[in-house]
């Protein structure tokens, strides 16, 4: 369904109950599964960062593009919502949580939100804005998300 709300198909969607693997096909072949592994993995350091310290929260934050573009991205989720909602499309949100996994996914790979048991308290919240905007719009989407994988 995740893929069917992604094209933007406006009918009704029919899940076969008998054939469960290409219905799971379709979910990861459409992103879902991309999305629900990045709020996963967000909320993963979350967790971590609960044992963690925390480096220094007085330093002004030194932004790079791609730290800007992933704010920028998050900041626009109340406007998708509510486009969304107007249009009746939820493919606009669906997109957009795609984007947003995919500017993380890429700034979580190339970033440490905590490095030697220190949390960066900006990288931090970086990713506390991340999980809850896509737990937020996965469950816009009647989709379920996991605390664990």
């Amino acid at each position: 369904m995740f893929d069917e709300l992604k094209k933007g198909i406006r009918s009704s969607v029919e899940i076969d109950g008998s054939d469960l693997t290409a219905t799971i096909e379709g979910f990861e072949k459409g992103g879902g599964a991309y999305v629900i592994y990045s709020a996963v993995r967000a909320g993963s350091v979350l967790r971590r960062a609960e044992s963690a310290e925390f480096g220094d929260e007085s330093a002004d934050p030194v932004l790079d593009g791609q730290e800007v573009t992933l704010l920028l991205k998050l900041q626009q989720m109340p406007e998708i919502v509510a486009a969304a909602a107007d249009r009746a499309e939820a493919s606009v949100l669906v997109r957009h949580l795609l984007d947003i996994s995919t500017v993380y996914n890429s700034y979580y790979g190339r970033v440490q939100v905590i490095s030697n048991g220190v949390a960066d308290p900006w990288r931090l919240q970086v990713t506390r804005a991340v999980h809850n905007a896509l737990r937020a719009g996965l469950a816009f989407c009647h989709v379920d998300c996991p605390q664990t994988m």
